[in-house]
């Protein structure tokens, strides 16, 4: 048969699982951002139309540039007196869907 063939289910566990968040320490390095991203875009968004501009691709619905990695969640950790982490403390009230980028 032709066409379009999925993957053993195996595979497809593991290019789906999320990826390791990115990390980002407090200062005073007792807390640490876990910021959550997702694995892989989905194909719609790589098929949206992009307007070209001095070497970079926007997309004008966003008025962003396209196919930036942002994040999708963040969650915060205590770092305990022992090393190992609190507790997770996920940060809500972002908007549905919301692109979270550019976190310090």
């Amino acid at each position: 048969s032709s066409g379009y063939r999925l993957p053993p289910a195996d595979i497809s566990k593991i290019v789906d699982a999320p990826p390791t968040p990115a990390l980002s320490f407090s200062p005073h390095r007792d807390k640490i951002l876990f910021l959550k991203r997702r694995a892989l875009p989905p194909l719609s968004e790589l098929a949206r139309p992009e307007e070209k501009l001095a070497g970079i691709r926007i997309d004008s619905h966003y008025n962003a540039r396209s196919r930036m990695s942002f994040y999708t969640g963040i969650g915060i950790h205590k770092l305990m007196d022992d090393d190992t982490l609190g507790p997770e403390i996920e940060v809500s009230g972002f908007p549905e869907g919301a692109k979270i980028n550019f976190v310090s």
